[in-house]
């Protein structure tokens, strides 16, 4: 009999990744049923997990007592904490609170989407909230008696085309604007794309990753590079341009775009995961259930309207 699979968060960026990666992996398919846990089932993207075949419950994140019932029966839960609007920091005590829950419900096994202790990387001196709240429920996650691995994605491919998306300038070019400096190396992934791929390993060979830290990383390149890689894809004329942290994000809610500003000044001074960035993406898996996605390939792929 196939084991369940509980996914929190299916029908977001990660999740929705993981369903249908293991939806169109025959080995997967065949070892894992998907239980997706959701606010509102009667919504359209739940309607959709449903017709694909996964079980879709009612369950809220963000109310981990929600979750219990539902958890019941799941051998193996992947989840996620999200940066919470108007506040940029994910609340480490939900996920606390998930991880909790799982444990009382009998799951044998907790995949977590996590990042680094910035506050211990950088000894303090850059804080960054979301990244600092993923680290402690990992942590948490470690001192429970449940089985556990953990995948840490670099930034997302998808904010060239979302959110930081080159913007036009007078002269008819285009320009991507952050405050970051632009010759800093960082770690990129695909997310949706890639997700379910390095996840896709981890319930292949649970025992193999018990305990672990999957990098999930496909570049480890620049926003002057990036600028570069989009010019020739899109055809167009594209350049990097670092800005002032006050002339940023300040259409978005204070907390939020200081989380964001810290987050690029701790890339600045301490890399993504400080001195280990370039060992770990050196030694992370490129091919870990099939070929990760190459910037290049993944701005084939997104179409970019300027």
């Amino acid at each position: 009999m196939a084991k369940v699979l509980g996914v929190i968060g299916a029908t977001g960026q990660q999740g929705g990744s993981v369903v249908d990666f293991v939806l169109n992996d025959p080995e997967l398919k065949s070892l894992y049923a998907i239980r997706a846990f959701t606010r509102d089932a009667s919504k359209p993207a739940a309607q959709v997990l449903a017709a694909k075949g996964v079980d879709v419950v009612q369950g809220d994140a963000g109310d981990p007592a929600s979750l219990k019932k539902g958890l019941t029966g799941v051998d193996t839960l992947f989840f996620m904490t999200t940066m919470m609007p108007g506040s940029g920091v994910s609340k480490d005590d939900i996920g606390k609170a998930i991880a909790d829950a799982a444990v009382e419900a009998g799951v044998n096994y907790i995949i977590f989407s996590t990042l680094p202790s910035s506050e211990s990387i950088s000894m303090g001196k850059e804080p960054v909230p979301h990244f600092d709240n993923k680290a402690k429920v990992e942590q948490h996650i470690r001192y429970l008696p449940v089985k556990s691995s953990f995948y840490c994605p670099g930034c997302f491919m998808q904010n060239f085309v979302t959110n930081t998306a080159p913007q036009p300038q007078p002269d008819g070019s285009l320009v991507i604007q952050c405050t970051i400096g632009g010759g800093t190396n960082i770690p990129m992934i695909d997310v949706v794309g890639d997700t379910g791929n390095y996840v896709g390993a981890i319930l292949a060979q649970p025992e193999k990753y018990e305990g672990k830290l999957l990098l999930a990383v496909s570049e480890f390149t620049n926003f002057n590079k990036v600028a570069k890689t989009m010019s020739k894809v899109y055809d167009k004329q594209i350049s990097y341009q670092q800005v002032d942290k006050k002339d940023y994000l300040t259409f978005l809610p204070e907390a939020l775009r200081k989380d964001m500003i810290s987050m690029f000044s701790y890339y600045d001074d301490f890399g993504f995961y400080g001195s280990k960035t370039e060992v770990l993406f050196n030694e992370n898996e490129k091919s870990p259930r099939a070929p990760v996605t190459s910037l290049t390939d993944f701005f084939k792929k997104s179409p970019f309207n300027a």
